[in-house]
This record gives structure tokens, sequence and C-alpha cells, in this order.
């Protein structure tokens, strides 16, 4: 005894030599005493029963072929009875006291489960809380205690539960391990996601070296456990198929199909696995034979003979079993086009239906000419009112401007802008202290006279100034 505590010692962070004593000890009464140092306990203990059970140091030995053999251990389930205690055995500090009452503190936190109800249950054990997971289980343990066999006291020796637990931590690991697996390996191909248990196995957990051989009982807990908690396959004692594809009308539950599926691609899977080796052997035989035509000697002959007959006995092998695999990959061939064909049909079908539905909605050909035309006159009623508001607008625009108006500030304007560039050349002409009174006299006659003519253009004509004008341009025009 002891080997264990060892192991546990060196691979444990939980278990220091200088925590066995209280590891060892019996602390239930530390429950209500020192509630802190009864939950790190029970929690040291839980880690190293599922640490043990993980790396396949401890396992049921009627069970086991060989005990001894980390293959034939379980992984994900803890057979509890009254020899624990014994195999957990520490040299100086003799058996755990408190083991009994770590695995019932297990049991009501979830932790761990009975086997078969773990196996049997159909809602996830996550949608209720702690370890009470049906209701003949907790009756069963109810009865128990009210007789005194449950949890015992303080004062009485702690029993150890006798079962088959599923240890949980353990078969979440395996399983996110798994599920690693199926997504690096993900195909919308039914027939790539369908495989015999075995093959299932073999591909997705012996070829993943982050999960240890598993035993059939951890097997039957991890696929449980991947189906109803994960929804990551479908399976039953021989078949398994993952799920996710993208046909959202797949099947939850294995099919004949399925089986048929699982059979053949094993079948498919030996044939290549026997011409790969059948291949090798001819080509060894091939080898041999040359070599003794090679040595020359007086049996040689004899022996070339031999192996050249049995390099053909094996050729014939290969070819037989590669027109079988021939055969075999043109059926797969076959089954994965019929499931497309099926496939179409149901989306066919699905769309004429959804169609169905729109075509109503749109209530045929004469709803939507009505409606077509309805918008052909709402439209055309629309521009008709644009154009005769923007007509509107235009008129009421024409009216409003004053075109006197308009000259006036014109003639303003450039009075305005006169005035400016006189003051502006005065300006310039005061800075150089020239004043030019002849030019500026002239300067305002001119303007004086051309007010007068501008005034005169605007009088209206009489006859009598009509003649006064005309005798004055012919006066003007005879002065030299």
């Amino acid at each position: 005894m002891g080997e264990l505590v060892e192991y546990l010692i060196q691979n444990d962070p939980s278990f220091r030599r200088a925590r066995l004593p209280a590891l060892y000890s019996d602390f239930r009464t530390q429950k209500s005493l020192n509630p802190d140092g009864y939950t790190a306990n029970v929690t040291a203990w839980r880690s190293a029963l599922a640490r043990l059970a993980w790396n396949g140091q401890i396992s049921d030995i009627s069970t086991a072929a060989s005990p001894s053999s980390p293959s034939s251990s379980q992984r994900l389930v803890l057979d509890c009875d009254a020899k624990l205690p014994a195999r957990l055995e520490s040299r100086q500090f003799g058996r755990p006291l408190a083991l009994g009452t770590v695995i019932r503190d297990s049991l009501d936190n979830g932790a761990l489960f009975p086997l078969q109800d773990f196996l049997g249950r159909q809602e996830s054990i996550y949608h209720t809380s702690g370890g009470w997971s049906s209701v003949p289980w907790r009756a069963a343990v109810w009865a128990a205690r009210q007789l005194g066999l449950g949890a015992p006291s303080a004062t009485r020796e702690d029993t150890i539960p006798k079962g088959r637990f599923v240890v949980l931590a353990n078969v979440e690991k395996a399983a996110a391990s798994v599920a690693e697996a199926i997504a690096a390996r993900r195909s919308d191909s039914r027939f790539e996601r369908t495989f015999t248990r075995r093959d299932f196995v073999r591909e997705l957990l012996v070829d993943n070296h982050s999960v240890p051989p598993l035993s059939g009982t951890d097997m039957d807990v991890l696929l449980r456990f991947l189906e109803r908690e994960k929804g990551l396959v479908a399976g039953d004692e021989r078949t398994v198929r993952i799920r996710g594809g993208a046909d959202a009308s797949e099947e939850p539950t294995i099919t004949t199909e399925d089986e048929a599926v699982a059979e053949l691609r094993a079948l498919m899977a030996d044939l290549r696995h026997q011409t790969a080796l059948l291949g090798s052997r001819v080509d060894e035989l091939t080898a041999e034979a040359k070599a003794a035509v090679a040595a020359g000697r007086g049996s040689s002959h004899a022996t070339a003979l031999a192996l050249l007959r049995r390099k053909r006995v094996a050729e014939d092998a290969l070819k037989r079993r590669g027109a079988a695999l021939a055969q075999l990959e043109d059926v797969a061939g076959k089954l994965e086009q019929a499931r497309d064909q099926a496939q179409m049909v149901r989306v066919m079908e699905s769309s004429a239906g959804a169609l169905a539905t729109l075509n109503r909605e749109v209530g045929g050909v004469a709803r939507v000419e009505g409606a077509v035309e309805a918008l052909r006159e709402q439209v055309a009623e629309t521009d008709e009112v644009a154009r005769i508001l923007e007509e509107d607008a235009a008129a009421s625009g024409a009216e409003a401007v004053d075109e006197a108006e308009v000259d006036a500030e014109l003639r303003a304007m450039e009075l305005a802008e006169q005035e400016r560039e006189a003051e502006e050349m005065q300006k310039r002409l005061d800075e150089a202290g020239i004043v030019p009174s002849e030019t500026v006299a002239a300067r305002k006659e001119e303007e004086k006279e051309e007010k007068e003519k501008e005034a005169q253009k605007n009088r209206p004509l009489t006859p009598t100034t009509e003649a006064a004008e005309r005798l004055m341009e012919m006066v003007l025009g005879e002065t030299p």
C-alpha cells in the first residue's frame, strides 16, 4: 500500500506532504466548524480521484483484464466499494477517514453521477442543480439517511457508498478533445460522417493522443454525453454519426441507412488495408525471387519458382480485393448520389410550397395588373399636379417684378459708382497737390449739360416743343 499516495504527491499539487495529515483525518466536523477547510479537503480528494481515474491508476480489479495495464482501466467511471480506502492507504497516516463523505458530497454537487442514471437520463445533466439526477435515486438516498445509512455522524465510521459513478470532470475533458477532432474533420457529406463504433473509436480517439485508451463502459458514457449534452453525435450500440451537416432535415437518431453506410465504409476500409498488405507482400516476394535467382546456387532455382508461385497467388488475391473495392466504391457513390437527389427533391418540394404561398399572397395576374395600372394613374396625377404648381409659381414671379423699379435701382447703382470713382480721383489729386479748377469746372459743366439732355429726353413732346427743337438743330447746324 501507499503507491497511489506517492503518485498523488508527485502529480497532484493539492497533495503536498504537509497537507496529508489533514486530508487523511476525519474532517467531517469541519463542515460546521471550519467550512473553508472542509471544502478545501473535499475538493482536493475529488481532484485526486479524477486524476487517478484519468491516468488509469485506479479501476475495478474484478472487471479489468490486467490491473497493471492502463489500457484495461476505466478512465471516466469510478468503482466505489469497501476496497477503495485500502487502495488509497498511506503507510504513515493509514486510510482516509472521510473518503465516504467526499464521495457523497461529490454526488450531491454533481461531480459524480450514478452510472445507470447517467446513461438512462433523457434530459441534460446540467438542467438540474447538484447530483440529484432522478427521483428514484433521490428517494433512495433520502430513505437511506432516514434509516441511518446515509451520511454518518461524526461519532460513527465514515462508510463508502458502493456503486459505479461517472466522473464528470473526466467526461468533460474527453468530450472537449473529441469535439476538437470532430471540428477538424467536419463535412457536409453524411456518408463521410457515419462510422461503425469501432471506426469512430479508431479515427477520433485512438489517433487522438490527448485522450487515453477508453474501456467499453467509458465509450458508452462519452457517446451519451456527446449526444445528449453536446448534440455532436447520434449513436447506438453499433453505429455513430457526426451531426451538424448542411441537411437541416437530418434525423436525430441512427437510421437503417446509417447502419448500411457504416458497414459499407468499414468494409471498404478493411479492403483498402488488405490491398495495401497484399501489394507490400507482392513487392517482397518479387525482391526475394530476384535475390534467389542472383544467388545462382542449386536450390535457388526451386526457391525462385516457389516465391514466384506465391507472388502469383498474392497478385490474384490483390486483383480480387481491388475489384471488390472498386465495386464497393461504386455503390458508395450511388448511395451519395441517391441521398443528394432525395435532398434535392425535398428542397424542390419545400420551394414549391413557398412559391405557392407567395403566389397566393400576390393574388394572381389580375391583381398585379390592377396594382400596376393604379400605380401608373397615381404617378401621372402626381406629375400633373407638379406641372400646375410650377406654372403657377412662374406666373406669380412674373407679376411680382416691376421693371421701372428695377431700372431706377440700376441708375442709382451707376450714379453711386460714378460718385465713388470721382471721390477716388479727387483723393489722388489732393494727394498730388494739384487743383485743376478748370478741369473740375469743365467736368461739372459737362455733367450739367448731360443732366439737362436727359431731362429733355424724358419730357413729353408737344407740337410747340418739337418745332422749337427742330429750329434749334437747324441753327446749330449752320453755325461754323
